[in-house]
């Protein structure tokens, strides 16, 4: 099956004008839409080569578009299937630039970030009170409306779910969302998730337009998640000098990792967000150097405490989890659970990632050296159960 070139009636209805972006799962045009008249953005999925994940996701965002009706959502126009099993989304056209090409020119002011944090809480309030998640808040997924931030939309409503079904979708080893902006119970897999996640995205997303850089930044995956589940980011205050206090509190409770103690929903960030002061901004303010948070930051809060940090991860195919829907997903007597149970002891956290990856983490008395010992004892103990894992 053929994509649609310039100048064809696609679907009866639209008539291509050029490509407008392109992507793994299909190909987005602009185009006319003869029943209005009017320019659209044209989402064609790839018909041949498709996962049944993609097709899936590319229908949900679909019939989700349909039930959300905001000025900070991109509009749905039309959706369907060709007679040639095409399916397509028509959305409204939008000129401008999404935040991540924003960001690149340097971060913004305290009053465009203020200007952000709102309309995008009123957006996620209208699709949370429609029982609706986004899970991938991020700057590429905000656009910015003739490039100002006066009036922005999201898009992709992609990996969005269901309050009610929001547990994780993905294949063993593939990871669903963007690692930087992910809030801790998605990093871990957790099969339930609340509006406080959206809220912590957005909140890593408010912390870059500032900081000029998001929270977390890692050199892959997994040092990411690891840092988003047990590290705090570099306060505020010491990435960018003229940043009200009022505005940083407000997002360090954004970004808090236990989301019952998060701000739990996107009125209550509206509320407390009306009362922030919006000082005119001057040149004074500008980033300092400590623009990110090194390798040597430490994982516990508190710096005199000893910790020992084991991340185990797949090294070829054997998939430790066995034939599941997803990596996190604990049965019974599997090989996963095994090695859970050997693990576990005074002193020892066990996460896993989505990506498939393993961390132990071992706190609590001893000397460095009695550490080492037991962390060499469970590495150990970890390629026994995993042989086809790598420790560090």
């Amino acid at each position: 099956m053929q994509l649609p070139s310039v100048e064809k009636v696609f679907a009866g209805r639209f008539v291509i004008n050029r490509v407008a972006g392109a992507g793994g799962m299909g190909t987005v045009y602009q185009a006319c839409d003869l029943s209005t008249d009017r320019i659209v953005a044209l989402k064609v999925l790839q018909s041949q080569g498709s996962a049944p994940q993609d097709t899936e996701r590319f229908t949900r965002e679909a019939q989700l578009l349909t039930e959300l009706h905001h000025p900070g959502i991109v509009a749905h126009v039309a959706h369907g299937q060709t007679s040639d099993a095409q399916q397509y989304l028509a959305m409204e056209w939008l000129d401008g630039e999404d935040l991540s090409q924003r960001l690149q020119k340097g971060p913004l002011s305290v009053h465009a970030t203020i200007q952000i944090m709102r309309q995008v809480a009123s957006a996620l309030a209208h699709a949370h009170a429609h029982g609706v998640l986004h899970r991938d808040l991020k700057p590429s997924n905000i656009f910015l409306i003739d490039g100002m931030t006066e009036q922005v939309k999201i898009l992709d409503f992609g990996i969005a779910r269901r309050m009610q079904a929001s547990q994780v979708m993905t294949r063993t080893g593939m990871l669903v969302g963007t690692p930087d902006y992910m809030a801790p119970e998605q990093a871990r897999g957790e099969r339930v998730l609340s509006p406080a996640a959206d809220i912590f995205s957005l909140g890593c997303l408010l912390y870059e337009c500032l900081a000029g850089g998001p929270p977390f930044a890692g050199e892959h995956t997994a040092s990411v998640l690891i840092r988003i589940l047990m590290e705090q980011p570099a306060p505020l205050s010491q990435r960018r000098t003229g940043v009200p206090e009022s505005l940083v509190a407000l997002i360090d409770k954004m970004l808090v990792k236990d989301p019952a103690q998060r701000i739990c929903s996107a009125e209550e960030l509206l509320v407390l967000s009306s009362r922030l002061e919006q000082p005119a901004d001057t040149p004074s303010i500008t980033l300092t150097k400590a623009s990110c948070t090194t390798d040597s930051a430490s994982f516990a809060s508190d710096e005199q405490e000893l910790l020992c940090v084991i991340i185990a991860t797949e090294t070829a195919g054997e998939d430790l989890h066995g034939a599941v829907t997803a990596p996190l997903v604990e049965r019974p007597g599997s090989q996963r659970s095994k090695l859970d149970a050997a693990l576990r002891g005074p002193g020892r956290r066990i996460e896993w990632l989505l990506d498939g990856s393993l961390i132990v983490t071992l706190s609590g008395a001893g000397s460095a050296t009695d550490q080492a010992l037991q962390a060499a004892r469970l590495a150990l103990l970890i390629k026994g159960h995993w042989p086809k894992s790598a420790t560090c």
